[in-house]
């Protein structure tokens, strides 16, 4: 039971200086990115997963949405005028993070 213990807060420690990073990073604040870092635990913990998941910000998705957000504001309007770059941001995050959903809902365990 202790090493429970110690390894939830060793993961939560983790989670929520990377959270303040992010929250940093992208200029909202360290409390607003913490604040998303126990969200996205809380969310996913509703959800499912397994009795020893761990879920919360990661750098590869950050990645992601931040080359998102470049070409959004840097490119979208000369290739597509008219277009609202935040309508595009808003639009592809949930289908983003639709696609894994999918995924393990078609394919199950043989992934």
């Amino acid at each position: 039971m202790i090493q429970n213990v110690v390894a939830a807060l060793t993961v939560s420690f983790v989670a929520l200086s990377l959270g303040a990073a992010f929250g940093l990073l992208s200029g909202r604040g360290a409390f607003a990115g913490m604040l998303s870092a126990a969200v996205i635990a809380f969310i996913t913990s509703l959800i499912g997963g397994t009795r020893i998941q761990c879920s919360g910000p990661t750098g590869p998705m950050t990645a992601v949405t931040a080359t998102l957000v470049a070409f959004a504001h840097d490119q979208l309007l000369t290739q597509l005028p008219g277009q609202n770059p935040d309508h595009l941001i808003n639009k592809t995050n949930p289908m983003r993070d639709l696609v894994p959903v999918i995924e393990s809902e078609t394919f199950g365990d043989e992934l």
